[in-house]
């Protein structure tokens, strides 16, 4: 399923939140949905959620328009908000298998999904615990399974991550590209730039309601990187790889940061893969060859003005 937006405009009184938005992602990919606070990230996500209309533009589910066939486009999506309501003296398990129950009239059909689901999302263990006492992270889990029971092709999420400790949004960012290997179509938004380089196919930034940066992250990080920051470790240590890369005549000097070794690299993977076939033909055993992390920040930081609104 392909997901297209375009030239979406919204005007709250003279304030326009969007201005002229258009993006695509598709089946199969995670994408990454970034801006500041006021973007118009929510704003976006209501739309195609078709919780809310657009002043002007439309949104396109394999051509089936969101203005146009609401009732259509709503089977489609699973839409999970920044914020889950728990109302209280409802367990986990009959949260969620109220809604089994909606999208599932068949008795069995109906047990086997929500097991899967719970399972799934790994809400087994706290099957029997009142909503108003889950973690942040557990609540997470929840709103995503509650929006797994149709079984949406498109999963939309609104800063799903947000207040979650480090290992909460691990789990889930791999939730998520399970799905998305599953066929899914995950599109969130996210201010946890540097984990989502881990499982985003694409991203578009957003500010001040306007795209400012769209498309494969590889694609982004040619434009607006024109080198990466490249750590190496060996299994001889750093000398013989620090005077084995200075052999190499680099763009850049290599520099020994602790048990590794670091350079500026121009170009794109083909330039990483030719460094990283020269180290080994030379025979160093390479136990990491990677870029450091913080490359979607920087990508943010270069993309965007800081203007809010």
């Amino acid at each position: 399923m392909r997901i297209q937006v375009d030239n979406l405009r919204q005007e709250f009184g003279e304030t326009i939140a969007l201005d002229d938005v258009s993006f695509s992602f598709e089946s199969g990919q995670v994408h990454g949905f970034i801006g500041p606070n006021g973007s118009g990230k929510t704003t976006t996500l209501r739309i195609l959620a078709t919780l809310q209309e657009p002043t002007a533009g439309d949104a396109f589910f394999d051509d089936i328009s969101c203005l146009e066939y609401p009732d259509l486009i709503q089977p489609m999506i699973g839409f999970v908000p920044d914020v889950m309501y728990l109302r209280p003296g409802i367990t986990v398990e009959d949260y969620l298998d109220y809604f089994a129950r909606v999208a599932l009239p068949d008795d069995d059909e109906r047990e086997a999904k929500l097991r899967e689901v719970m399972e799934f999302t790994g809400v087994t263990p706290i099957a029997d615990k009142l909503l108003p006492t889950l973690s942040r992270g557990m609540q997470q889990r929840l709103a995503l399974g509650r929006e797994l029971m149709h079984d949406p092709p498109v999963l939309l999420l609104d800063e799903p991550a947000a207040g979650l400790d480090p290992r909460a949004r691990m789990d889930l960012l791999e939730m998520l590209r399970t799905l998305a290997e599953r066929g899914k179509a995950i599109f969130l938004s996210s201010h946890i730039l540097d984990e989502l380089t881990q499982i985003c196919h694409a991203v578009t930034i957003l500010e001040l309601g306007k795209v400012m940066e769209h498309g494969p992250l590889a694609d982004i990080r040619a434009r607006q990187l024109p080198s990466r920051t490249i750590s190496v470790r060996v299994l001889e240590g750093v000398e013989p790889l620090h005077q084995r890369l200075a052999e190499m005549e680099l763009p850049d000097n290599p520099r020994i940061e602790g048990n590794a070794v670091q350079f500026d690299l121009p170009g794109g993977d083909a330039e990483l893969a030719k460094v990283s076939a020269d180290l080994q033909s030379s025979g160093l055993k390479l136990l990491e060859f990677s870029p450091i992390n913080g490359e979607l920040s920087r990508i943010y930081f270069k993309a965007t003005k800081g203007e809010v609104q």
